[in-house]
């Protein structure tokens, strides 16, 4: 399914639309000079080999109370889901900190995925591809891709490994987090990446189209938006995917490798 396709298709776009977009915020008031939202609402679906639909509100009470979560979705082993627990305000206040702070420029954002890895991380456990053992030995091929690590140093790696654009065609997520305050402001991020952390965030409403509204790298954003969500949900996996993260660029280390011992010839 191509990505334009799935952006129209009805069961992803319009439920994303009717979440986001026109949510009414709850009559209550948020404590005096605080200017925390009076809702959070967040909404995560994929389409891929699988159709995933996650939604959560989080609603403050009058006075200086937690936010109450609700919310439905499937957890990892099918089982429906509707979570309704509160959550401390200063885990919501963290999150909209995030959310209206400053914009992370993408240096700021990659600096910060890739300080998160050890070089050993980095380097494949084996790098013996079909073509290239014959003219490489294991334990040089072991060698290079150390050194290949080494030179290219993890900033480098991770900016190459989030790349521009789709790089996947059967993964299509999409996550969208609207702040909704008592006097009618709202504000938004989305996100239809398919890297870790779901980085880049996009500022702003969606629209049918890719790549639309100003980017904002916030690590920030995406840790502090895990820290509330269910851990059983497969938007508190999407958030994280440091690991999956890593074996890609394992692979893209030994494919190097592969061409490095190729050049032996």
């Amino acid at each position: 399914m191509s990505y334009r396709r799935w952006r129209a298709h009805p069961c992803c776009w319009l439920l994303a639309a009717s979440l986001l977009i026109s949510v009414a915020a709850p009559a209550v008031a948020a404590t005096a000079g605080s200017d925390l939202p009076v809702r959070i609402v967040v909404s995560y679906q994929h389409m891929g080999w699988d159709l995933i639909e996650e939604s959560f509100a989080f609603d403050r009470a009058a006075g200086p109370g937690d936010y109450r979560l609700r919310g439905s979705y499937r957890n990892r082993d099918g089982n429906r889901q509707n979570p309704a627990r509160n959550v401390a305000v200063a885990d919501m206040k963290a999150l909209v900190d995030a959310v209206r702070g400053p914009v992370w420029s993408r240096s700021r954002g990659v600096r910060d995925v890739a300080a998160r890895f050890r070089r050993g991380q980095l380097i494949p456990d084996d790098v013996r591809y079909p073509g290239s053992t014959g003219r490489c030995s294991a334990q040089t091929q072991l060698v290079l891709g150390g050194q290949y690590v080494k030179n290219k140093g993890a900033g480098a790696l991770v900016d190459e490994y989030f790349g521009e654009g789709m790089r996947w065609t059967d993964d299509y997520p999409f996550a969208a987090i609207q702040l909704i305050w008592s006097d009618g402001r709202q504000q938004m991020l989305h996100s239809d990446s398919q890297r870790a952390m779901l980085l880049p965030w996009r500022i702003g409403k969606p629209s049918n189209t890719r790549d639309t509204g100003p980017q904002n790298w916030s690590v920030d954003v995406s840790e502090h938006l895990r820290a509330v969500i269910p851990s059983d949900s497969y938007l508190h996996e999407r958030l994280d995917g440091l690991e999956r993260m890593a074996r890609g660029i394992r692979d893209d280390v030994g494919f190097a490798v592969r061409e490095l011992c190729d050049e032996r010839r």
